[in-house]
């Protein structure tokens, strides 16, 4: 239901309003050379609109098959410039829910632009960018720029289906995380992500966090209780029932997604068990190489437990290699040399200090 009025070839809509699958529009904008776009062949349409959005459901939208069949096709248009400001209520995508969206859209020589955009989800806000650039093979480059804010993790994984992976979900998490992240990859007309193509880089930061269930750490301790060299000096007879639920006050790192791996750079997790050094990588192919330090002090039955003992460094490094579904564990030796290396060297720093500090007091 609406109302349209032409004049000098130009067409105006004061109001708008539309419902198409249970998504509603309220719409009022101007078409400028309307008439010379349906007329003349190769004339670009400029259209200057708002639009809000009650409830919109782009499962229905962008679905091109039959009922549920969840196929896409999307394309942008060569022959439309658009500037349209956007405000939407709630915004449902596959398992995606948001609300409160507010956003200006561009659109000119098939590159659609989303900016600012500002949304409420999983408990939390996003600030983004987003782009879609078409190529010449119908497919897209997508690129987004952003910031998470008091995001509810576990929502988050939940919304996102996991990141289409089962080592870690929606399941084994809780906390809340801060985020600013870069993002681009291709994709193709039906809207799939071609994963060689994804370049990430996330500042994430997650407190008040949880880590529950999750098999591989579980099996590190069963595999931590199965050496005697370290059941003599260390209290691991509790160890896999206390990291089944893992609890830690905050952890930050930077995560880098390139060449279908995800990339974890050396972090230490102050966690209510134990302290735990990790880093690694985990490929989209789910291929792990893991390196993960467990803190012998932390584990010792006897207080005191001195930082080199029996030949140990301070932390007790498992290998953890193999895929997510048949990992493989071990020592890793290499990782307890560039631990004691390291300890070494600020030991050297230390001293070196101390004797400054005498040499200036003499």
């Amino acid at each position: 239901n609406g109302s349209l009025t032409l004049k000098y070839g130009n067409a105006y809509v004061p109001n708008l309003t539309a419902t198409l699958d249970q998504n509603d529009f309220k719409f009022s904008g101007e078409f400028y050379d309307i008439v010379s776009y349906v007329l003349v062949k190769e004339q670009k349409l400029a259209i200057n609109a708002n639009l809000v959005c009650a409830y919109l459901d782009l499962n229905s939208l962008l679905s091109s098959g039959p009922e549920f069949e969840e196929t896409y096709n999307f394309s942008l248009p060569s022959d439309i410039v658009l500037s349209l400001n956007t405000n939407i209520s709630n915004l449902f995508f596959r398992e995606f829910l948001a609300s409160e969206i507010s956003t200006k859209v561009y659109l000119n020589n098939k590159k659609l632009k989303i900016a600012p955009l500002e949304m409420k989800t999983s408990e939390g806000s996003l600030n983004a960018s987003l782009t879609f650039t078409q190529k010449k093979d119908g497919g897209f480059l997508v690129e987004s720029t952003g910031a998470l804010k008091d995001i509810n993790i576990n929502q988050l994984f939940a919304s996102f289906e996991n990141f289409g992976q089962d080592f870690i979900t929606d399941k084994h998490l809780k906390g809340i995380t801060a985020c600013d992240f870069t993002f681009s990859a291709s994709m193709s007309e039906d809207m799939k992500i071609d994963q060689k193509s994804i370049l990430v880089e996330a500042e994430l930061t997650l407190k008040n966090g949880e880590l529950i269930g999750q098999s591989s750490l579980i099996e590190m301790g069963d595999f931590l209780v199965e050496k005697k060299l370290v059941s003599a000096i260390t209290n691991v007879n509790s160890l896999s029932k206390k990291l089944n639920h893992v609890r830690f006050s905050e952890l930050s790192n930077t995560i880098i997604i390139k060449n279908e791996t995800v990339h974890i750079p050396k972090m230490t997790i102050y966690s209510d068990v134990l302290n735990i050094k990790a880093e690694g990588s985990h490929k989209f192919n789910t291929q792990i190489a893991y390196s993960i330090g467990f803190d012998l002090a932390d584990l010792s039955k006897r207080e005191g437990l001195a930082e080199d003992e029996k030949g140990f460094s301070k932390y007790i490094f498992i290998s953890v290699d193999g895929t997510t579904t048949n990992p493989e564990f071990g020592y890793d030796r290499l990782a307890i040399k560039e631990q004691r290396q390291e300890r070494r060297q600020q030991e050297k720093v230390k001293i070196k200090s101390l004797i400054k500090d005498e040499f200036l007091k003499n």
